[in-house]
C-alpha cells in the first residue's frame, strides 16, 4: 500500500473482515508491506494531520 498523496499519517491500523486488529503501525512510511497478508478483504484506519480516514482494500 502506497501513500501517494504524502500525507503525514501518524498512526495507521489494519483491520479483517471480522473487525479484528491484524497490525497497527505508528510512523509509517511511504509504502506499508501487506505481502504476510491472507487473501481477504480489510480495513484501513487511517490517523493523519488531517483527520482519520477509513478505507477498505482486497488482498488478492
Amino acid at each position: 500500500i502506497d501513500n501517494l498523496k504524502n500525507i503525514n499519517i501518524s498512526s495507521l491500523s489494519i483491520y479483517n473482515a471480522l473487525g479484528q486488529v491484524i497490525q497497527v503501525i505508528t510512523n509509517p512510511t511511504k509504502s506499508i508491506d501487506v505481502s504476510d497478508l491472507k487473501s481477504g478483504n480489510y480495513f484501513l484506519k487511517i490517523i493523519s494531520d488531517k483527520g482519520i480516514s477509513n478505507s477498505v482494500f482486497i488482498k488478492e
